[in-house]
């Protein structure tokens, strides 16, 4: 029996559409032979697999959004779309999409003219036949200016403190302090976001340090 399974499960490798399969399995001698019908349903099928959707601005004051997924099926394309409160989105670009793979596929858009101040993106993924899902939303500030005072956003924060890249010229650390004093965290990777999620809720004073000088930032922790 488990030799009869594991020829079943060859048989089907790479088959990814729903619909009726029949299989006719003939022994070496040409003595034996079974048929079976094998019956695949849309529940079976794997939907799109999303790795992760990053939002990150670059230095020319633009945001530059990566995704991955795992697998695809039938993926027809992703909207990219963005919003100034992350209520309102709009559709301000078009990736296609890989159709049906089961290898890591990896996508990038640029936003070119981005909203000053904060922006709030996510993606639609929508298959061939029109179904839609979206992703989680990201965000990102951009500065009106070169000289524009680091912003950190949101305030108060539950798990992410975003902060503007574009502004950390010189920069080489974070230091995240708590009302006693106490580093609580330090971040070398300036990568435009810090993870508060394990800290208890209360206030911290968040430290950027660089050449020289520091530059501190109120920050509430919910």
């Amino acid at each position: 029996m488990a030799g009869q399974l594991g020829a079943t499960e060859e048989l089907m490798t790479g088959i990814t559409e729903p619909g009726e399969y029949g299989f006719e399995v003939t022994a070496g001698d040409g003595c034996a032979q079974v048929a079976a019908i094998v019956s695949i349903n849309q529940d079976c099928v794997l939907p799109v697999e999303l790795l992760y959707f990053q939002a990150k601005t670059t230095k020319n004051n633009q945001a530059q959004l990566t995704w991955a997924t795992a697998s695809e099926q039938n993926n027809s394309h992703f909207l990219i779309e963005r919003s100034r409160d992350g209520k309102q989105f709009e559709a301000i670009g078009k990736v296609q999409g890989a159709g049906t793979t089961v290898e890591q596929q990896d996508y990038a858009f640029l936003d070119e003219a981005p909203f000053e101040g904060v922006n709030y993106y996510r993606l639609q993924q929508v298959d061939i036949d029109g179904t839609y899902e979206y992703s989680e939303i990201e965000a990102v500030f951009i500065s009106a200016k070169e000289g524009e005072t680091l912003a950190i956003f949101p305030i108060p924060a539950r798990e992410v403190l975003n902060y503007n890249t574009a502004q950390l010229e010189g920069m080489e650390a974070i230091h995240l302090f708590d009302m006693m004093g106490r580093i609580v965290k330090t971040d070398r990777d300036l990568d435009g976001t810090l993870d508060i999620s394990d800290l208890p809720s209360g206030q911290y004073t968040l430290v950027f340090e660089g050449e020289g000088k520091r530059v501190h930032r109120l920050v509430q922790k919910l």
